[in-house]
Order: C-alpha cells, then sequence, then structure tokens
C-alpha cells in the first residue's frame, strides 16, 4: 500500500449524443450550439473523428491484446462516483470532490480535473452519461521523460501501431493508448468513441444546413 502521506509532502511541479429526434426538436440557434460544440470535441479529439487510424498504418504486437484499460484502480467505463472514490483513495491524485467535476458544453458529458502528486502532475477524466470514455494523466516532465515512457510501454505492450512526431498510438481494437508530447498517457475508449464519430458526419451536414438558414435571414 503506497503511504499518501509520503506522496503529499512531494512538491507540486505543478470536463451524449443527441438523438436525430430530439435534435430536429431544437430551435435553430440552439442547433447551432450543439453543433459547434460536437465539432469541438472532434477537434479536441482526433482520434474520435478517425479512430481506425493507428490500426491503418501500424504494425503493433500481439501485445497490444492486453493494452490496459485504465490506471490503477480507475478504469473506462466505470460510473462517476466509482471514479470519483477511487480518486479520493489515489495517492496519486489531489481530489478535491465536487468542485472538480465540470458539466461541458457537448449534453450528458462529464469532466473531472484534478491536480496530482509525484509523477502526476494533473488528470482529466471524462465522461458520457456518466461512464468513463477518456482518461489523461500529464506526467511531471522533471521527473519523467517521454523516451523513458515510451521504452517502458514498448516493453510492455509491444510496438505501437503508429508513431509520429505528436506521439506514440497503440490499439487492440477495444482500447486506443496514446503516449502523447510533450508527456501525457490517454487511455480511451474506442467502441464508444466510434459510436460518436458514426454520428459526426450527420451533425457536419446540417451544421451546414443550419447556416444555410441563418444566411436567408439576411
Amino acid at each position: 500500500m503506497v503511504n499518501k502521506t509520503f506522496f503529499h509532502a512531494l512538491p507540486h511541479t505543478d470536463k451524449k449524443g443527441i438523438t436525430a429526434e430530439a435534435f430536429a426538436r431544437l430551435p435553430s440557434l440552439k442547433q447551432a450550439a450543439a453543433v459547434f460544440a460536437l465539432l469541438f470535441l472532434f477537434t479536441a479529439f482526433p482520434q474520435i473523428a478517425s479512430p481506425q487510424e493507428g490500426a491503418a498504418s501500424g504494425g503493433g504486437s500481439s501485445s497490444a491484446a492486453s493494452l490496459p484499460d485504465g490506471f490503477m484502480g480507475i478504469r473506462l467505463g466505470m460510473g462517476l462516483d466509482e471514479v470519483k472514490k477511487e480518486l479520493g483513495e489515489s495517492p496519486y491524485f489531489n481530489y478535491r470532490g465536487d468542485p472538480d467535476v465540470s458539466m461541458l458544453m457537448v449534453p450528458n458529458r462529464q469532466l473531472i480535473e484534478c491536480s496530482g502528486y509525484s509523477f502526476v502532475r494533473k488528470g482529466y477524466f471524462q465522461f458520457q452519461d456518466e461512464r468513463l470514455i477518456i482518461i489523461t494523466i500529464e506526467l511531471d516532465r522533471v521527473r519523467l521523460d517521454f523516451f523513458t515512457m515510451h521504452a517502458s510501454l514498448e516493453r510492455k505492450y509491444g510496438k505501437a501501431s503508429r508513431i509520429d512526431p505528436s506521439g506514440a498510438y497503440w490499439d487492440n481494437g477495444t482500447v486506443m493508448l496514446n503516449l502523447e508530447k510533450p508527456l501525457s498517457v490517454k487511455y480511451m475508449d474506442k467502441i464508444t468513441l466510434e459510436r460518436m464519430a458514426a454520428g459526426q458526419k450527420e451533425v457536419e451536414e446540417r451544421g451546414k444546413t443550419i447556416r444555410e438558414e441563418f444566411l436567408e435571414l439576411f
């Protein structure tokens, strides 16, 4: 058991989708707001828009089949309250409770953002329908570096499916594990994100229609 008090003593180095029927009932301006919110999501997380990109360009190894689905006791698919409990007991996160929980622009999406201890600088935990779909762990660049992390992950999970100037990416068809520069590790629920991406084209097309309808007001 890790002594939480020890980590506290270390120096700091240092947020659902909309059905087509519901969407159609929204007034034009509210539709526009929903479109822009979803487009922001896919811009901020490009893997959602093209989740198979890594698998298409890589070799990978059989070790990728055993990719982890989270960090320590915090796992993809867990409920919001479960994650809160794990964060409160973790020696690596300074979770303060509800002040660290936010509602994002996209409906039914929540974010927990909290600072960390020791090797962890910050943690971001994104939820869809109060189910964890993305974990992002920012690491302390004084204590760790990208190349050390890459070597460790490669030793455990084999060669990455894709490596580019932005980082290294593993994919087993269910979980996507990203090591991103400057130094963060991201766990992503690929199945859920692909389901979300499937509706992206329809949202974009509807956004174009709303834009044209607005222009006709002048």
